[in-house]
């Protein structure tokens, strides 16, 4: 795995320290790695504790005693470290490769997060890839893939411009994520509005679905149709994990106010044929505990009124439109004007996307759909580890703590 330890190295030493709750390992550089007994316990990887099979934890963890000692620890001939503890009878087994690829060492810990920062781009040139290719070629597939963790965003030309042929696309991932418009959904102008995107008026930036608790992940947009004579209708896109730090850096204090006062977001609507009543409350930024974005949440059409103490809504009220600025005014904006066969495909939960009005006889039709995050993110592993890549994927914006 690139820029992993090498696992194939031999411990050159393993000793047991601290009253015996701390097992070290020096590896064959030099260096070093601890792991608490409680560590090794409920990570035993032998088969009383592992299935085989299923790769599932099978053993229950209210059994194992809360003050383990080790009571010894060995290496044996393929590497693996055989590990007793002195509270119960039981005989631990853990490979170098999980040792090493999971330590939690301030060093291991750092690189990866190095490993999948994001690499914010000034280059507004959106990448693409043939789904020729894409269909018939799994190194094509990682490419298409990894350009959408990257950089947020890849363009996929010439696929049939046919009703539902998006499911052919997605296949290659995984399924579908439906929501309350079901698993496909038009983007075309209506006679009768039901949704912002049924007319050819500007929407502001946004990212789908923020009345979620899990938002859509990867989003796609088939271009069916999109006439010559129609003018505007471009589809605009911005990093908004970009836009924030550049706003803590700005507007420190206003930055904090948007990770810990939450935003009411809303979409109720009775008049159609399928009605809708959902109200979700978070703060527009999420931080983990190292103080790194992990989630943000943009969606001014679905901003409904925030309930929040009495004496922060004067502050809210200012960070929110000053956020909503930085937006307005961020300088690099990627642009794309979809032809019939195009589709647009990018993180909805890293870049927010806005439309151009459009006016002129004729017609533009989309078709929407989305696959959620993590399906997206375990397609796109197994593909870097079967095709002997190894690079983690970018941080995804699903609140995931790595």
């Amino acid at each position: 795995m690139r820029n992993c330890h090498n696992a194939t190295n031999a411990f050159k030493n393993v000793t047991v320290t601290d009253d015996r709750k701390i097992l070290t390992v020096t590896q064959s550089d030099g260096k070093l790695a601890s792991f608490h007994s409680k560590w090794l316990r409920f990570n035993c990887q032998c088969n009383k504790c592992l299935d085989v099979n299923t790769n599932y934890r099978i053993w229950p963890a209210h059994e194992i005693p809360l003050n383990l000692t080790i009571n010894n620890a060995k290496t044996i001939e393929d590497g693996s470290i055989h590990v007793q503890w002195n509270e119960e009878e039981h005989e631990g087994i853990l490979t170098k490769k999980h040792l090493l690829q999971h330590s939690y060492s301030e060093e291991n810990r750092r690189r990866l997060r190095e490993e999948t920062e994001l690499q914010f781009q000034t280059d507004m040139t959106i990448p693409k890839i043939s789904w020729r290719d894409v269909e018939s070629s799994e190194e094509y597939l990682y490419r298409w893939l990894r350009y959408i963790s990257d950089q947020g965003i890849c363009l996929l030309t010439d696929v049939p411009a046919e009703h539902h042929f998006a499911r052919n696309v997605l296949s290659r991932i995984g399924f579908l994520m439906a929501t309350f418009y079901g698993e496909l959904w038009d983007v075309k102008v209506e006679e009768k509005m039901v949704n912002s995107t049924d007319g050819n008026q500007a929407l502001l930036f946004h990212m789908d679905q923020a009345i979620y608790e899990s938002q859509p992940g990867i989003q796609f947009l088939h271009c069916l149709k999109f006439d010559d004579t129609l003018e505007g209708g471009e589809t605009l896109f911005v990093d908004l994990y970009h836009i924030a730090e550049m706003f803590r850096m700005d507007y420190p204090e206003k930055f904090r106010i948007l990770t810990e006062i939450p935003v009411t977001f809303r979409r109720i609507h009775y008049k159609r044929s399928n009605p809708v009543h959902m109200v979700y409350r978070r703060p527009l930024i999420s931080l983990n505990d190292e103080n790194r974005v992990i989630n943000i949440t943009w969606h001014e059409h679905q901003f409904g009124p925030p309930l929040v103490k009495e004496n922060n809504v004067d502050e809210f009220y200012l960070a929110y439109q000053l956020f909503a600025r930085a937006i307005k005014e961020f300088p690099y904006r990627r642009a794309v004007r979809l032809r019939k066969g195009d589709m647009i495909c990018f993180n909805n939960r890293r870049l927010a996307h806005a439309r151009n009005a459009f006016t002129g006889e004729g017609e533009r039709h989309l078709q929407g759909c989305y696959v959620n995050s993590e399906d997206f993110k375990s397609k796109l592993m197994y593909l870097s580890l079967m095709l002997d890549d190894g690079r983690p994927v970018c941080h995804l914006g699903n609140t995931d703590w790595r």
